[in-house]
């Protein structure tokens, strides 16, 4: 039972000081604000989130407590420990990963690896037999572990890490199909790497490792697989019914996913260890695939409570190490075991799942790019903690060095291939270029001359349509085009891994343009989805007028539409009249001696007869110009603009403008 009264953030005073309680909060607030926080700044800085994570943790755990850092004159650290009892500690954490688990399989679609499965398959077992033989071998001879504990070692190093591959395939955008194997293996290959590093773990609790032969490690992981399996099934049929069915309400169905998958994790863990993460992964796959039942909000859902759940995790565990388990490291040792098990294990293992006919048709380039690509994350580090603790509590020889060499593991792991996985790819010519280009909503004429006024900045498009006439003449004007529906899940698929990464929506439907932006700032981000105004030009004024703001003024809560795109004005039977008009894009090159004053002023642009669409930088970069936008294009700069017909010839300062302007044929006249 969890003596509160004994629980304390270190020695912080609180304003009930005897209340433990008090003081189990402060340490449930510090880690999960810490978690956020430190995911925050990887954002910002655009590294890997788990080396943040990790450092969070040790600067508010061992470091901290070493250091005797004070707030207000009190020691403060984070000592998990005295907030959880072991084996509660380690249910949370065996229960997060099978979350994290199903969050990975709900992300797996069978359409996903057409023409790659016996890649994935290969590496999920050939793959990982090889690595288990390796990294248990160099564990042995090189830091010089136990038997067992090389073995157990050598088996946690089979997982990878999928919260970290994932962002690092996001990052990269590898071309063809090796994004696509990266990470079904990332996910698939987790449970299989717990499943054999649990029978070694029983082994050594028996102390039968020596003895152990090879049928028991193979009922043992048949009986997991069927078991996890067979659960994991059974929940998911049994959800789905619920929900086509319409059992349960909408705002139910959420919690009622997450019930059931710790159900179908924590049944199969009771007929057979560690059949849970088979049971949570195969159920989430499940959902993925299946059509009977709308699931993609229970997949948003999850995404924000893996996030939450990896901050936790990781700065708890990390914050529980501690300056004398790392003292334990002889670090010669441990960065010759790192350089074999990067170097060596990982392309052996690729090489061997993938040779002759085991792999399919996987390209050498390919097969290079995977080889330099098996960060561990947060399953290896909750393995090693979990069984770490066990171990050394059954006096298991050598067991109090398996979570730092795990943990010394994961941060080089991380830091050496997030940090030059895209140095790799681009010398491998397999990296997609920024992703900034854009996905165009609508093949229409508006659609399209914007579009080729983009490709004129050398910025990608995909034009998306379901107007075959208008693909087609979207195709002769030599624009790519995909003929779907902009709000198909497949639209996203089909552009996952390229360098798109921001939406405009051009269609003349302001309904479509709003699901459009919900559907792929899911993707994109809320930030980078951008659609027409949906505001009339009398209903804008009105509102100017009565000093209102005019997004107030929108047909479309803000919360169903994506960021509104050029001007409040410009909805689209205004920008279609432009055209008609014979207005067309132009292209303007700003200067010194014509700048962008300048500019409105010879195009009209202050009584709305031209409408400013984009800034180019001088490196390229396409920004797309909004009403809150406070850019101030420069010279160097360009704009590209909607504007009528050149003025009649005035004079004006020498070397004023350049100018390109796009044409659709079809659309507007010829221009010159």
């Amino acid at each position: 039972m969890l003596d509160f009264g004994s629980l304390s953030f270190a020695t912080l005073p609180l304003a009930a000081g005897e209340a433990g309680g008090g003081a189990v909060g402060v340490i449930i607030t510090g880690v999960v604000v810490l978690g956020i926080f430190a995911q925050w700044v990887a954002w910002r800085l655009k590294v890997p989130s788990i080396l943040l994570l990790l450092a969070f943790g040790f600067l508010a755990g061992p470091i901290a407590e070493w250091a005797n850092i004070e707030i207000l004159g009190t020691p403060v650290y984070v000592d998990v420990d005295r907030v959880f009892e072991t084996p509660v500690l380690l249910t949370l954490v065996s229960l997060a990963v099978g979350l994290i688990l199903f969050e990975g399989g709900l992300s797996l679609t069978w359409s996903e690896i057409r023409g790659v499965r016996p890649a994935v398959i290969s590496l999920v077992t050939v793959g990982a037999a090889v690595t288990w033989i390796l990294s248990s071998l160099a564990a042995k001879f090189i830091l010089d572990l136990p038997t067992g504990i090389a073995l157990l070692l050598g088996a946690i190093l089979i997982v990878t890490g999928p919260t970290v591959i994932g962002p690092l395939i996001r990052f990269v955008r590898p071309t063809g199909s090796v994004g696509k194997v990266l990470k079904w293996e990332g996910i698939v290959i987790d449970p299989i790497g717990a499943l054999v590093a649990v029978l070694v773990f029983e082994a050594l609790l028996a102390g039968e490792v020596d003895g152990a032969t090879a049928g028991t490690f193979i009922w043992g992981a048949v009986k997991a697989s069927v078991v996890g399996t067979a659960l994991g099934l059974g929940m998911g049929y049994l959800l789905i019914f619920m929900i086509s069915r319409r059992l349960t309400p909408d705002h139910l169905q959420i919690p009622l996913a997450l019930g059931m998958a710790t159900l179908a994790f924590t049944l199969s863990n009771v007929f057979a260890p560690e059949a849970g993460l088979f049971a949570t992964t195969v159920m989430g796959i499940l959902l993925a695939n299946q059509k009977r039942a709308r699931v993609a909000h229970i997949l948003e859902f999850k995404e924000t409570l893996v996030v939450l759940m990896i901050g936790l995790l990781f700065i708890a565990l990390s914050a529980r190490l501690e300056l004398s388990d790392l003292q334990q490291i002889n670090w010669w040792r441990a960065a010759l075991f790192l350089a074999v098990l990067i170097l060596l294990v990982r392309p052996l293992s690729i090489f061997a799942s993938t040779a002759g006919k085991l792999g399919g048709k996987v390209q050498f380039k390919d097969k290079l790019f995977l080889s330099w690509m098996a960060p561990r994350g947060i399953v290896a580090a909750a393995i090693a903690s979990v069984f770490g603790i066990s171990l050394q509590q059954a006096g298991v020889p050598g067991a109090e060095l398996l979570t730092p060499y795990i943990f010394l593991v994961i941060v080089v792991t991380v830091a050496v291939y997030g940090l030059t996985c895209v140095w790799v790819a681009r010398r491998l010519e397999i990296a997609n270029p920024v992703n900034s280009g854009f996905l165009i909503a609508g093949a229409n004429p508006l659609a399209r001359q914007i579009a080729k006024a983009l490709s004129g900045a050398k910025t990608e498009v995909l034009l998306v349509d379901l107007n075959y006439a208008n693909i087609q003449r979207a195709r002769l004007e030599g624009l790519p085009t995909l003929v779907a529906n902009v709000l198909s899940p497949q639209t996203h698929e089909a552009i996952e891994l390229t360098s798109i990464g921001r939406l405009l929506a051009l269609t003349p439907n302001n309904e479509v343009n709003s699901l459009a932006a919900v559907q792929h700032g899911r993707h994109f981000g809320r930030s980078n989805v951008f659609q027409l105004s949906t505001n009339g030009e009398r209903t804008r004024q009105k509102a100017i007028q009565k000093g209102e703001s005019a997004e107030k003024r929108s047909d479309v809560t803000g919360e169903l539409q994506g960021r509104i795109a050029f001007d409040p004005a410009a909805t689209f039977d205004r920008l279609e009249t432009l055209l008609a008009s014979g207005a067309a894009i132009r292209q303007t090159k700003l200067t010194k001696a014509f700048g962008y004053d300048d500019w409105r002023e010879l195009n009209g642009a202050d009584d709305g007869r031209t409408i400013p669409l984009f800034v180019v930088s001088d490196d390229g970069a396409v920004t797309v110009l909004t009403p809150e936008s406070k850019i101030q294009p420069r010279a160097g700069q360009a704009l590209i603009a909607l504007a009528p017909p050149a003025p009649e010839p005035k004079p004006v300062p020498a070397q004023t403008e350049t100018t390109t302007e796009v044409e659709v044929p079809g659309a507007v006249p010829a221009l010159a």
